[in-house]
């Protein structure tokens, strides 16, 4: 299995600065309990917001990852075989 990650949070204490380093980002499992990084060039997955939710959505053509995203619009990525699409 592989694991899709996708966060920052924007709103914090006057004290502390935003957490807004993350892009989103894909780990492919090989099965054996280890993951590598998949590069935003090969997984197009690009979010830099602060994300409070996802949601994959299994439809006739694949899967949509839904992005819920504080302030702002909701972000949907079409997963392709091998490949991720905006």
């Amino acid at each position: 299995k592989d694991v899709l990650l996708a966060g920052n949070l924007f709103t914090s204490e006057i004290e502390t600065t935003r957490n807004d380093a993350g892009n989103g980002l894909i780990l492919k499992g090989d099965g054996m309990g280890n993951w590598k990084p998949l590069p935003t060039s090969k997984s197009g997955i690009n979010i830099p917001l602060d994300v409070k939710g996802l949601q994959p959505v299994m439809v006739s053509n694949g899967i949509y990852i839904l992005f819920g995203c504080n302030n702002s619009k909701l972000e949907v990525y079409h997963i392709l075989k091998n490949k991720e699409k905006r």
